[in-house]
């Protein structure tokens, strides 16, 4: 499947790209950390792996982070294939990789409790996060709202409306929650964004969404980033976030190498702040 995957890279039938050249990691380390990042998602940010750059001087930073020393991993990078992180939609020969998995969907299903169902509450809870409320719109609430006349059932994580459904009969309620199995929420797909609402209509709208499922669904980073390799993603890529004296584009920046066999002839020197360029 790998080779399947690289021979459509290079024809170009893939949104992904091949890339070569040569790379760097600074770290407080004087070795590769590849399990820097494992389940700490504020170490995370981009999943698990190895994060390098083009810019000698952004690596020294990172190097520098924490301590007045730090070590600098200069790297060769031989066809490694890699996906836009945030700016691009996952390829649609990704997506049925990814979508033959047994269960993909699972964490989207809703398992409801029909005997904990009551239409007098006028509401059900499923955990800690979602809610399910409804009410009846008679005529003229609902001429005024401009909706149809019945019951009207909302869903709610954490208190953040997802969905309604308006024009139900009573004996649709329930049924209506059964359905609902098509959100799921989680705060940890975007470090720009507070909460997302994850849902099979957006899931594959950015690799940053499936990626971060995927280690909700495998309850590791780790998992998910082999799992990415193993259908030939060695790899993503963003735009540069470091200071605002370095100016690079999303091609400088390669931020989570999975497959650590594509790294060659590392070199590791020790820098200090006399080593940065400002």
């Amino acid at each position: 499947m790998k080779e399947v995957i690289r021979k459509l890279l290079r024809e170009g039938l893939l949104d992904e790209e091949i890339v070569s050249g040569k790379y760097y990691h600074g770290s407080p380390y004087p070795k590769i950390e590849w399990g820097l990042a494992t389940e700490d998602y504020d170490r995370a940010l981009f999943g698990y792996g190895i994060y390098v750059t083009t810019s000698k001087e952004e690596a020294i930073d990172y190097a520098l982070e924490r301590n007045k020393e730090g070590y600098l991993h200069s790297m060769n990078i031989k066809e490694l294939n890699i996906a836009e992180f945030d700016d691009e939609p996952v390829s649609e020969e990704i997506r049925q990789r990814l979508e033959s998995i047994p269960n993909f969907y699972s964490l989207f299903q809703v398992k409801v409790d029909p005997n904990q169902y009551d239409y007098e509450d006028f509401e059900y809870r499923l955990g800690k996060h979602i809610t399910y409320d409804w009410d009846f719109f008679d005529e003229e609430t609902a001429k005024n709202n401009n909706l149809p006349i019945g019951f009207a059932v909302a869903k709610y994580i954490d208190g953040k409306i997802i969905d309604e459904v308006h024009g139900l009969n009573k004996d649709e309620i329930l049924q209506t929650i059964i359905n609902y199995n098509d959100s799921y929420y989680s705060n940890q797909l975007d470090y720009e964004e507070a909460d997302i609402v994850l849902s099979k209509n957006n899931m594959f709208d950015k690799y940053r969404y499936v990626y971060f499922y995927m280690s909700k669904k495998l309850n590791s980073f780790k998992e998910a980033s082999k799992l990415f390799a193993s259908i030939g993603i060695d790899g993503f890529k963003a735009e540069g976030f470091g200071g605002d004296w370095f100016s690079l584009s999303p091609n400088d920046y390669i931020v989570n190498i999975i497959n650590p066999s594509k790294l060659k002839n590392i070199r590791t020197k020790k820098v200090t702040t006399q080593d940065r360029g400002f």
